[in-house]
């Protein structure tokens, strides 16, 4: 986040601009954490991204009648605390009340929907930018990474996959580097062309070796002589005892 930010102060000047920043609010991606990263933006404005937002309300609220939970959507969509407040309130009378199995165990149904109302208050101020016409109009996407992340996950995850940091981090720099086109002119700046790297080896003691990962045990290459094939001679009269031994070795009748 500290190279973002010294990235934008070196390259743009942000001191007329609004800067819009969208993600899901976790852990390590706040609003705060984008507002340093702004700091010297005209204006700031911090987006919880629609699809976690729309996933976390059908998740605390299946099961519930549909009606109230379009309540609860239009609620959060046009930023109406007061009408948020009262759908809520609705779910909750319906989980604690609800006699029928349809809904669940009213102590777990009360449970999601406090859960819901938590998440929605703790976020609401992530979440009144999204009923700004205006916001619809300007922004299409969370950006590059979120929508392009596949370039990442297909390269370092998976298929055994593992990575130290420093090497996790050239790998990611690489594939900015590929997907900006400017490898070469990075090379260049770092004055790594040209440059013969070692392969590194980890120190291993010797109870530790892997006698098996060395091929030490595998069977090694046999040479076959393969399939010999000969006749015996053509020019002796078929009812000779050579020529009935020919006759019954070709026509397969010998065993």
């Amino acid at each position: 986040m500290r190279e973002l930010e010294a990235y934008l102060g070196a390259h743009y000047d942000l001191s007329q601009t609004t800067v819009f920043t969208g993600s899901d609010n976790g852990s390590g991606y706040e609003p705060e954490v984008f507002a340093n990263i702004v700091v010297n933006a005209a204006k700031h404005i911090h987006v919880l991204d629609r699809y976690h937002l729309n996933n976390k309300i059908t998740m605390r609220l299946a099961g519930f009648p549909e009606p109230v939970i379009k309540k609860v959507r239009k609620a959060v969509y046009t930023a109406n605390w007061d009408a948020l407040t009262q759908a809520l309130d609705t779910c909750q009378s319906l989980a604690v009340n609800d006699s029928s199995s349809e809904l669940g165990r009213p102590s777990d149904r009360a449970e999601d929907v406090r859960l819901l109302r938590g998440y929605l208050e703790r976020n609401w101020v992530s979440i009144k930018p999204i009923a700004d016409p205006a916001l619809h109009e300007s922004i299409h996407s969370l950006g590059c990474c979120e929508s392009n992340h596949r370039r990442y996950t297909y390269r370092l995850k998976r298929e055994g996959r593992a990575w130290s940091k420093r090497g996790l981090e050239a790998m990611l720099r690489i594939i900015d580097c590929e997907q900006n086109e400017d490898l070469i002119e990075t090379l260049n700046e770092t004055e790594m062309l040209g440059t013969t790297f070692a392969p590194e080896v980890a120190e291993t003691a010797e109870d530790d070796v892997n006698l098996q990962a060395l091929g030490l045990f595998k069977a090694q290459p046999t040479t076959h002589v393969g399939v010999r094939h000969a006749s015996l001679g053509g020019n002796v009269p078929a009812s000779s005892p050579m020529g009935q031994l020919n006759k019954k070795l070709n026509m397969g009748g010998l065993f």
